[in-house]
């Protein structure tokens, strides 16, 4: 390496690329995540909140997840997985039995299919 490469580097201007890659991949799960929070705001904007108390509850989750995985919290990435991996199968369990149009529930488990694989990337492949 010649000192033009590996000067930033030591003088911390630049990241070296794997914590960038880390870093994009984290804020783009935290996307995910807000997106999904919304989604659930969604649901509860056009039916109300009795009878819709899990994506309520679920909604409320992912938005603290988004702020976690924005803040680096340890842990969080775990969180996101487990509670994802929580919704997915109450939301596949619940499905025959929510009364309403189901739109928005089938890109809500779609996503959330995509946030489990993502963070389970960041977490096991990185």
């Amino acid at each position: 390496m010649t000192d033009r490469t590996i000067g930033p580097l030591l003088s911390g201007s630049r990241k070296p690329q794997c914590q960038r890659e880390d870093a994009q991949m984290t804020t783009l799960l935290a996307i995910l995540l807000a997106v999904d929070a919304i989604l659930h705001g969604v649901i509860i904007a056009r039916f109300g909140v009795k009878g819709n108390e899990p994506p309520l509850v679920f909604g409320l989750a992912y938005a603290a997840l988004t702020v976690a995985i924005f803040l680096g919290i340890p842990y969080a990435l775990w969180a996101v997985l487990f509670v994802t991996l929580v919704g997915l199968v109450g939301l596949t369990v619940a499905y025959k039995n929510i009364s309403h149009e189901k739109t928005v529930e089938r890109v809500i488990w779609v996503l959330n299919v995509v946030i489990i694989l993502f963070a389970s990337f960041i977490l096991f492949a990185r």
